[in-house]
Order: structure tokens, then C-alpha cells, then sequence
């Protein structure tokens, strides 16, 4: 199978890659303390709700 009947077929060509800026184990922390953070704040709003 050569490159250009694959090429029509892939959704980017290998050359049009999206890449993301640093490594996979920065954007998992990102990604954890984002969602510690959102959680601290949900947690804080609720506790002020009425029941």
C-alpha cells in the first residue's frame, strides 16, 4: 500500500500532525489540578446552598 492511497483516507496527512506544546505528563497535571480546582469550588458553593 503505498503513501497516496493511504494518504486519501487518513484524516491528516503525516506531515499536518496537530502537536501539542510540552509532554503528555504536564498536561495530565494540568489536567488533575484543574479538575481539583473545579471540584474545590463546587464543593465551597454547595456548602452555602440551602438544603
Amino acid at each position: 500500500m503505498d503513501d497516496e492511497s493511504r494518504g486519501a483516507l487518513s484524516p491528516f496527512y503525516p506531515s499536518e500532525t496537530p502537536t501539542l506544546r510540552g509532554n503528555g505528563r504536564k498536561w495530565a497535571a494540568i489536567l488533575v489540578a484543574v479538575l481539583l480546582l473545579v471540584g474545590s469550588l463546587v464543593g465551597f458553593v454547595m456548602a452555602f446552598l440551602p438544603p
